[in-house]
C-alpha cells in the first residue's frame, strides 16, 4: 500500500520551459515546468535549493511505501542470531502520478520475491516489477526528464488468456515467468534496461501453483497437476531462445508422486531433485539423472526416502552437496542436514 506520507510545499507557479525559471526566487520556491500544453507526461517540477533548480516531486501528494506491507528483511547478525524487520523502502522524489507513476504491485498481492541482473523483482498479478539497478529498495525513476537504463521497470506479459504469474527463476541472463497455465521468457539484450526488456510466451502447461520451480544445470524443474498424481516436467533452457516444449521425467512412473506438491528443491552437485507433497508429508521424493552427454541422458530414476510417520517435513533445500530439511516432530521442530 501507499504510506500516508506527502511532499511539503506549495506550487507558486508554472513556466513553459526550464529556462523562464527566475534565478531570485526564494529558498524552497517550487514550479512546475509545463513543456509541450498538450502533454502532461513531459510536466516536471524545480525547486530552489540554495542558488540552484533542482528536481522534485509534486506537492501535497502521496509519495512513499508503507513498510509494513511490503516484504520485510531477515538479516544475519554475523554471531549467530538474526533480526526480522521492515525495510526502508525509498520514497518518490521527483515527478507526479502521471509522469512516476506508482509500481504496479502497490494495492496487489506479491506473488514472489526474486533478484535478477542487480535488480530486486516482484511479481504482482500479470506484472513483472524491477527495482533501480543497483538500488534494491527504490521502484522509482531518479528523473522524470529521460529515461535512464538504470530506472525501475514494470512490465505486464500479454497472452490470450488471463495469466497471473505465480513464480520467477532466474537463469542465465533470462527470466522464466510461470503462471497457472502459461510459461514466459523475460529476455534482454547485453543490459536489462527499460528499454532493452522483451517477454514472450514459450509454452502452456497447466503448474502446480504452490511449488517453486527450480533450476539444475541447463534445466528447469516444474511441477504439472495430474489427476490424483503430480508430474514434473524438465524444461530445457537456451539463453536468448524460445523452447515450446517440456520433457516429462516422470513419463514411466506417472502415478508415483502424489498430488499437492508445495516444494522443489535442485542440486546440480549431486544431479538430484526432491519434491515434498502435502499427501505425504513423512517423505522425499526424489529424482537422480546423470548425463553422459549434453544429448545423451542414462539415469532417470525416481525413489523416495521415508522418515518417521509422525515426521512432517516442512521445508527441504540445498546448500552445496547438503541437503537441509526443517522437520515437525511431537516434541517439536528440527533443522537437520543430510550429507
Amino acid at each position: 500500500r501507499k504510506s500516508t506520507s506527502t511532499t511539503p510545499g506549495s506550487v507558486t507557479g508554472t513556466v513553459q520551459n526550464f529556462v523562464d525559471l527566475d534565478d531570485s526566487s526564494a529558498e524552497g520556491t517550487i514550479y512546475e515546468v509545463v513543456g509541450d500544453d498538450v502533454n502532461n507526461f513531459d510536466n516536471y517540477y524545480v525547486k530552489r535549493v540554495g542558488d540552484v533548480w533542482r528536481e522534485t516531486a509534486k506537492p501535497g501528494q502521496k509519495n512513499g511505501l508503507d513498510d509494513n506491507t511490503l516484504p520485510h528483511a531477515l538479516i544475519d547478525q554475523g554471531n549467530g542470531t538474526f533480526i526480522f524487520r521492515e525495510i526502508g523502502w525509498e520514497e518518490r522524489y521527483v515527478g507526479d502520478d502521471d509522469s512516476a507513476s506508482f509500481p504496479s504491485f502497490v494495492d496487489r498481492r506479491i506473488a514472489d520475491v526474486f533478484f535478477h541482473r542487480n535488480r530486486l523483482g516482484f511479481l504482482a498479478d500479470e506484472n513483472v516489477i524491477f527495482s533501480r539497478a543497483g538500488d534494491f529498495f527504490n521502484f522509482f525513476p531518479e528523473t522524470v526528464t529521460n529515461i535512464l537504463d538504470s530506472d525501475p521497470i514494470d512490465v505486464a506479459v500479454s497472452h490470450t488468456s488471463v495469466a497471473t504469474l505465480r513464480h520467477a527463476t532466474s537463469y542465465n541472463t533470462s527470466l522464466m515467468l510461470f503462471a497457472d497455465q502459461a510459461q514466459f521468457q523475460l529476455t534482454a539484450k547485453d543490459t536489462l534496461t527499460p528499454k532493452t526488456t522483451a517477454i514472450n510466451a514459450t509454452t502452456e502447461f497447466t503448474i502446480e501453483p504452490d511449488a517453486k520451480p527450480v533450476s539444475a544445470g541447463t534445466s528447469l524443474y516444474f511441477g504439472v497437476p495430474m489427476g490424483n498424481h503430480t508430474g514434473i516436467k524438465e524444461y530445457e533452457v537456451q539463453p536468448l531462445t524460445y523452447n515450446n516444449d517440456a520433457a516429462d521425467v516422470t513419463a514411466h512412473c506417472p502415478n508415483y508422486i502424489p498430488t499437492g506438491v508445495y516444494k522443489l528443491a535442485s542440486s546440480d552437485i549431486e544431479d538430484t531433485v526432491i519434491a515434498l507433497s502435502t499427501e505425504k508429508r513423512d517423505r522425499l521424493y526424489i529424482y537422480r539423472y546423470y548425463w553422459a552427454s549434453p544429448d545423451e541422458k542414462v539415469q532417470s530414476s525416481w525413489s523416495e526416502w521415508v522418515f518417521a510417520s509422525t515426521d512432517i517435513i516442512l521445508s527441504a533445500d540445498f546448500v552445496s552437496n547438503k541437503l537441509y530439511l526443517v522437520v515437525k516432530r511431537p516434541y517439536g521442530i528440527d533443522l537437520e542436514y543430510i550429507d
